[in-house]
């Protein structure tokens, strides 16, 4: 299973052991669920990340537009 984990604090290093110790970006990273990375996140050196920006803004509007729908039909009744 696929998780996205992004640093802790804003300064914070994180490494990706699976990936040459690259550093995990600040904006995150998708890797592989396993017991190295929930031990980073119980320790506070990571946070898992449940939803981007990009797919929040993309369910408003989607809702938004439902929302809108709904209304002008009926108000079309």
């Amino acid at each position: 299973m696929l998780i996205t984990i992004k640093p802790a604090k804003a300064g914070g290093i994180l490494r990706d052991p699976a990936d040459g110790y690259s550093l995990v970006p600040r904006a995150g990273k998708q890797v592989k669920s396993n017991v190295y990375w929930q031990r980073r996140i119980v320790d506070g050196d990571a946070v898992l990340v449940t939803e981007t920006a990009s797919t929040a803004s993309t369910s408003a509007s989607t809702t938004s537009e439902a929302t809108t729908a709904s209304s002008t039909e009926t108000a079309a009744s």
